[in-house]
């Protein structure tokens, strides 16, 4: 609550050069765009490096999706860290904290726009395969609204393993 100590926090890291921003003012309902720098930054990274990922974060989001007691080497964190160091948003002694790029952006740094294209339409095809199956099953009609609410937001926002992580459970309970 103390503007001064906030005011030479921020002239610290911005000494170091790191990326540091707060989210202090109302967007109106437009949240789900503040992420657009982050996903800018993490594609210029990937087209400047000419790097890009591959199967890494692919293969990172289908590790997240069984449980740890099924699966009790999966990982701690996502690849929110990983795509943060790629995009210069982190600092090199960050290990846990997880930035938010959007899967887009997380497809792009994987495959360029084949990936971004194929894991689109991938990922759609698994959220109309849950809302087909909740219609299948006879599922009450208020609980696709619910998902489709739900993702509302999820699809810009989420890294491709949040996305897999709550879409494959959903799959699989509807058809249990």
């Amino acid at each position: 609550s103390n503007p001064g100590s906030i005011a030479a926090y921020r002239a610290e890291v911005s000494a170091e050069r790191h990326y540091l921003t707060y989210f202090e003012n109302y967007y109106g309902g437009l949240e789900r765009f503040a992420i657009l720098p982050d996903s800018d930054r993490l594609v210029s990274s990937t087209v400047l490096g000419n790097q890009h990922g591959g199967w890494r974060t692919i293969w990172w989001a289908i590790a997240m999706v069984p449980p740890r007691f099924v699966y009790p080497d999966k990982p701690l964190y996502g690849p929110g860290n990983y795509l943060g160091h790629v995009a210069g948003l982190a600092s090199p002694f960050d290990t846990t904290t997880q930035w938010v790029v959007g899967f887009p952006a997380e497809l792009y740094h994987a495959f360029s726009y084949r990936g971004v294209f194929l894991g689109t339409v991938a990922v759609l095809g698994l959220f109309f395969l849950a809302l087909k199956l909740f219609q299948v099953f006879a599922v009450d009609p208020a609980w696709k609204m619910l998902i489709a609410l739900y993702y509302w937001n999820g699809f810009s926002e989420y890294h491709l393993a949040g996305l897999l992580y709550t879409l494959v459970p959903l799959v699989i309970l509807v058809v249990a």
